[in-house]
């Protein structure tokens, strides 16, 4: 049996402590000063995200660009689960998706003609964007209204992160985000009015929903992380984390009511930009 076993249940109520580090009676605190609490762990993964995304796309690697994505974060967000912080893993995870966007959109802009055999799907997704913004069908995984291909999608999700420590997971936003911010790049090339692209082009429930995904994956990736797969030790792992679960489940839910009021707004707002 693993040794993170018997939660305190006062530890229930913070996500970032280190809830299930006594598992075991006697198992030592954890230290004061933490190198994931060092401020020099953000900039060192900003330029590893930097050369993980320009290089590949660059190059139009499209096997590297996912899998060197994904490196950057992948040891980091294993690393709080193993501590049993998932609120790290969580801001962690939310910082590299962030800033690996970013990259992307500014890699993809700048080496366009290498940037669509980099992006896996790439193109057919900006096709797909392209025809719901003139009024076609919805696109999957992206404004779309289809509950049930989304309810598809989480399960996929969540059953990857469950099942592999949260890596699967990883790489599967790793190359939706790809998918994702490469379209916003060719949006923003090709728009008569870019300000006004720039302000629908990631819409606020792909946002939500983001920030949903990763604190659920967080949740599923624990068990694992921590080698800790004893049946007996899955209640109490439930009430130390029935919050985090309720949480990503709600934020998901939120990001789908917010699609259904404002993707009729941001396809006109996208529609205007375009031209």
């Amino acid at each position: 049996m693993s040794d993170r076993q018997n939660l305190a249940p006062d530890d229930t109520a913070h996500f970032d402590q280190a809830a299930p580090e006594p598992f075991a009676a006697g198992a030592p605190k954890q230290p004061a000063t933490n190198v994931l609490d060092d401020w020099v762990v953000y900039p060192a993964m900003a330029l590893g995200i930097l050369a993980t995304t320009f290089f590949p796309i660059l190059l139009g690697q499209q096997l590297c660009l996912p899998l060197l994505s994904a490196a950057v974060v992948i040891p980091m967000f294993l690393w709080a689960l193993r501590q049993g912080r998932p609120g790290k893993a969580i801001t962690l995870a939310l910082f590299w998706a962030a800033l690996q966007s970013l990259s992307v959109i500014a890699a993809s802009w700048l080496f366009e003609e290498s940037a669509w055999r980099a992006v896996q799907g790439g193109l057919e997704y900006r096709s797909a964007w392209l025809q719901w913004i003139a009024g076609g069908p919805p696109v999957t995984m992206a404004p779309a209204l289809d509950v049930a291909r989304q309810g598809i999608d989480l399960l996929l999700y969540a059953l990857a992160s469950a099942l592999t420590g949260g890596v699967g997971g990883l790489l599967l936003l790793t190359l939706a985000l790809d998918r994702f911010n490469f379209t916003v790049a060719s949006l923003l090339a090709t728009a008569q009015q870019p300000a006004l692209a720039l302000i629908a082009a990631w819409p606020l429930w792909l946002i939500v929903r983001l920030v949903g995904y990763i604190i659920l994956g967080a949740f599923l990736a624990e068990p694992l992380a921590n080698i800790d797969l004893w049946p007996i030790s899955f209640p109490t792992w439930l009430r130390a984390r029935w919050r985090l679960l309720l949480l990503g489940l709600g934020v998901i839910l939120l990001s789908v009511l917010l699609q259904l009021l404002l993707a009729p707004l941001y396809q006109t707002i996208l529609r205007a930009a375009i031209g």
